[in-house]
């Protein structure tokens, strides 16, 4: 897919507010012990009887600041070393990597990416995320003493948001009015990606956790 450099999103449209009722207890909770520990020095440790009074009345705007067309790396293979001088060692994609390292994505950013994608088609930019020709068949050669690692370069709509969170004073916060703190926080979205063979030292691939054992060879061809 050819990616469009503008933005598609116009900054400063709130994308989602959220609540007790709307997400449930254990989202709000989530959120006020993040605020917590971001903006208090000395947090309380659990909210007590007052837990249900102050989740009743937390609530989270999310805005955006911006959205552009970017690209993330992800680890998509074993790092591995080959220590034959007569092969090239083959390492190919791990299967099914697109959806691993996807798998644990917060319910909270899976529903503003879904909010994004719905307002970009709205403007007429239908992105409809496709990995279904990812090539599981590629081939990364590695020769001798050499360390490789196949990696997915993902196209993706990398999203700032703005966080805008409504603390009641049954929190505990220290104040007997409702205090607002703004926070940020980063959304990818991909779309679709491609496998791509990353040789030498990386941040996840380097000589003393690379694997030798149980290779798969090619003939070095002259």
């Amino acid at each position: 897919m050819r990616l469009n450099p503008h933005i598609i999103v116009v900054a400063g449209q709130l994308l989602l507010t959220i609540s007790l009722k709307s997400h449930g207890r254990l989202t709000m909770l989530n959120i006020v012990h993040e605020t917590y520990n971001t903006f208090i020095t000395k947090p309380p440790l659990k909210l007590g009887a007052k837990e249900k009074s102050c989740l009743d009345n937390v609530s989270v705007n999310y805005v955006l600041k911006s959205a552009n067309y970017s690209q993330v790396e992800h680890a998509a293979s074993e790092c591995r070393i080959n220590m034959s001088s007569r092969f090239r060692a083959v390492i190919s994609p791990t299967f099914n990597i697109h959806d691993v390292v996807h798998r644990h994505q917060d319910p909270v950013d899976a529903e503003l990416s879904s909010i994004i994608l719905q307002r970009s088609a709205e403007k007429g930019v239908i992105l409809d995320p496709q990995f279904d020709d990812l090539d599981y068949g590629y081939e990364c050669a590695i020769g001798y003493q050499d360390i490789a690692q196949v990696i997915l370069v993902e196209n993706v709509i990398h999203a700032d948001i703005q966080t805008v969170v409504e603390i009641p004073p049954q929190c505990m916060f220290g104040n007997e009015e409702n205090q607002i703190f703004i926070d940020k926080k980063l959304v990818d979205i991909p779309l679709n990606g491609t496998f791509s063979c990353r040789h030498g030292r990386s941040p996840t691939c380097k000589r003393n956790i690379a694997e030798s054992s149980s290779p798969r060879y090619r003939l070095i061809e002259h």
